[in-house]
């Protein structure tokens, strides 16, 4: 399943490297999901989360990042419906010296057209964890009712305790 992993990991090098926000987003299947540090964050659709990507391809040209390589690290487990696989993502300044980088796993399935698209990825670790604040890894909340609405943002849910969480400030 899937022989054009090799595919998706470069264009979203690419894409990321070229700050290409659309370009990344393209390598997602939506709605996805994004995991760090047990919090969880609902990416609905495109729109909704094309702000916070803009945001964390713009915090990696602050940091100097000139270029972005992701190797694919190793193959956890397939399924009909998908397979898993763990990603190397090396940030490199100007003279391809590395500022950080982060390890990756990455749930994948069918896209509409077919290709690998990532369904969740989960960040095992960073070198540069405050990166992924763009995406709103912060409020812990209950499992209960994070699924969102197609084309709904991603709204925070009030309880606690399940190390969830949602791109916005309870409101309670």
């Amino acid at each position: 399943m899937f022989p054009e992993i090799d595919d998706l990991l470069r264009d979203a090098a690419r894409a990321a490297t070229a700050g290409d926000v659309e370009g990344v987003l393209d390598c997602f299947d939506f709605p996805a999901a994004a995991y760090f540090h047990g919090s969880v964050v609902v990416l609905p659709d495109r729109d909704t989360v094309r702000a916070s990507a803009a945001i964390y391809l713009a915090r990696l040209a602050g940091l100097g990042v000139a270029d972005v390589e992701i190797g694919l690290a190793g193959s956890e487990a397939e399924s009909a419906r998908g397979r898993t696989i763990l990603v190397h993502s090396h940030c490199l300044d100007a003279d391809h010296r590395e500022q950080f980088d982060t390890l990756s796993r990455l749930y994948l399935q069918a896209g509409p057209d077919g290709r690998a698209r990532i369904a969740m990825v989960e960040v095992v670790s960073s070198t540069n964890p405050a990166l992924f604040l763009a995406f709103g890894v912060r409020q812990p909340l209950s499992l209960v009712g994070l699924a969102a609405r197609p084309g709904a943002p991603p709204t925070a849910v009030p309880g606690a305790g399940q190390a969830l969480c949602s791109t916005t400030e309870p409101t309670e």
